[in-house]
């Protein structure tokens, strides 16, 4: 329930409700601009039928605003082919977001998708009753290079799947290697200059 689920949340800060159904968490990147980690709710218009009927809304009043200096991330847990309002919602949301992270179908897939990076991020537990149990994770590590018009973020994912006693690179999702790399673009942004008067 989502009770429970804010239970846990609290704790990271993450909780929702029917009046802030959504979050977000900022990070700081190289060039004093932000990274916004934006949690996305799929669970308020959503029941028991979504795996037969396309029953989940997420609507576009969830779609980040575009900001200067912000580079913004849309976490999910229920993929885009499972929204009603996919059509719609999708398209303003590749427009915005330089990195998309969904969930729940416990099937792992990482590509980019014009200047937007998509991961499907497969079940660190997944049920071991699922027909490919395959325990894995991501992780990632997100810099800015260049400078005002010529801005680039860079975005590593180093994928890893579980193999014996312990998780290991998935090299096959990498072309060998442990990581896969992506360059996308970034918006022309120069950091302000602080002022005299700011500092009094």
């Amino acid at each position: 329930t989502i009770e429970e689920y804010n239970n846990f949340a609290r704790l990271l800060g993450c909780e929702i409700s029917p009046d802030s159904p959504t979050w977000e968490e900022d990070f700081d990147l190289d060039d004093g601009s932000i990274l916004r980690v934006n949690g996305l709710n799929s669970s308020m218009v959503s029941n028991h039928l979504d795996n037969v009927v396309k029953e989940v809304v997420l609507g576009r009043y969830q779609v980040p605003k575009e900001k200067p200096g912000v580079v913004q991330v849309a976490l999910c847990h229920h993929p885009p082919d499972w929204w009603r309002d996919d059509d719609e919602v999708e398209f303003h949301l590749r427009e915005r977001c330089h990195i998309e992270l969904f969930g729940h179908k416990h099937s792992h897939r990482l590509e980019q998708m014009g200047n937007t990076v998509v991961v499907s991020s497969g079940a660190v537990h997944p049920e071991r009753d699922e027909v490919k149990w395959e325990p894995r994770f991501n992780w990632f590590e997100v810099e800015v290079v260049g400078k005002d018009s010529d801005r680039k973020l860079q975005v590593k994912v180093y994928p890893r799947v579980l193999h014996g006693a312990g998780f290991v690179a998935d090299t096959l999702t990498c072309d060998g290697k442990d990581h896969k790399e992506f360059t996308l673009g970034l918006p022309s942004w120069t950091p302000t200059v602080p002022t005299s008067s700011d500092a009094s």
